[in-house]
């Protein structure tokens, strides 16, 4: 049997936006962008990581998606990578603090917060608002 490759498929409305920005918040190379910009795709080129595809639709995104990217730094890695991600055209949503006493998460009271912490999280929202974690 052929090795399985994952693919991801995200439907959107500017396959060639989303395929600028993830690629340069996960490192990876655009692989293919249709000049009709009916799709685009993002590639890891040590071909380690999944393939991430974006389609556009005709229908705009209602709700929460049921899946999402996450993109894991470290929390060593937080301050470097948040205002990297930023800078591409993210938003900060919520910053989440996990408190070691109750076990349960709080919002930090500053959104771009990386001050060293028992455990953290960012929400963020993507070019097109698709909610995503970095951790």
């Amino acid at each position: 049997m052929d090795p399985v490759r994952l693919q991801m498929t995200i439907d959107c409305a500017d396959p060639h936006r989303m395929a600028a920005f993830w690629s340069g918040a996960l490192g990876y190379t655009v692989e293919f962008d249709d000049p009709a910009n009916a799709w685009g795709a993002v590639v890891d080129a040590a071909g380690t990581g999944p393939r991430v595809v974006f389609q556009r639709v005709p229908e705009p995104k209602a709700g929460k998606a049921g899946a999402h990217l996450d993109l894991q730094v470290g929390q060593a890695g937080l301050a470097a990578a948040l205002p990297r991600i930023t800078a591409l055209g993210a938003r900060v949503l919520r910053n989440l603090v996990l408190d070691p006493d109750s076990r349960t998460f709080h919002d930090s009271p500053g959104l771009h917060d990386t001050a060293p912490a028992p455990w953290r999280r960012f929400i963020l929202a993507d070019v097109e608002g698709n909610e995503f974690c970095l951790q």
